[in-house]
């Protein structure tokens, strides 16, 4: 899109962000909502249990390769029916809301269980952190992908499933030493 209309790539990257700031802050006032509902209700030991618990089951499905994702894409009538600015708005609002999209690992889960469950108060950064992530490589990716012609995905698979082992690892030694500290 960049390079056959600039002006529409900008209009979709605009979008974007707006769709991203829409479903990233209905992500979040869910997940303030039920995280003080449960802060109010359920004893903070038990939280941390729970937590725990979920990082462990997390770190494991991820070092198994099991990383729990939805598989399914939006209909393609979108891409071709609807203006890019809409277009980015749509994709990101989707992806924002966190729960649709393929994960590569099973980091996004584990933060949000954080929030939910520890830190609701964190919310709004946790909404800073991925709205900048997502749009800054969003927007460099899209730059650097436009000014270089050599694209190198052999070593994806393999990427990948090194960031599952590793982040599993993480989170299963986090909840652990937590636990245990």
């Amino acid at each position: 899109m960049l390079r056959r209309s600039p002006e529409e790539a900008h209009n979709f990257m605009f979008g974007y962000l707006a769709g991203y700031l829409a479903g990233g802050s209905l992500l979040v006032m869910i997940a303030y909502g039920v995280g003080r509902l449960l802060e109010a209700t359920v004893p903070h030991l038990a939280r941390i249990i729970a937590w725990a618990a979920v990082l462990v089951v997390l770190g494991v499905l991820d070092i198994v390769n099991r990383t729990p994702h939805a598989m399914r894409q939006v209909p393609q009538r979108h891409a071709r029916n609807v203006s890019p600015g809409w277009r980015g708005v749509v994709w990101s609002f989707d992806l924002a809301l966190l729960f649709t999209t393929r994960k590569t690992t099973s980091l996004v889960w584990a933060a949000l269980a954080t929030l939910v469950l520890l830190d609701p108060g964190g919310a709004l950064w946790f909404l800073a952190v991925m709205v900048i992530v997502s749009v800054g490589q969003l927007v460099i990716g899209t730059y650097l992908d436009h000014l270089m012609t050599v694209h190198n995905i052999g070593g994806e698979l393999l990427f990948i499933r090194l960031s599952r082992v590793v982040s599993g690892g993480v989170m299963v030694c986090l909840a652990v030493a937590l636990t245990l500290w």
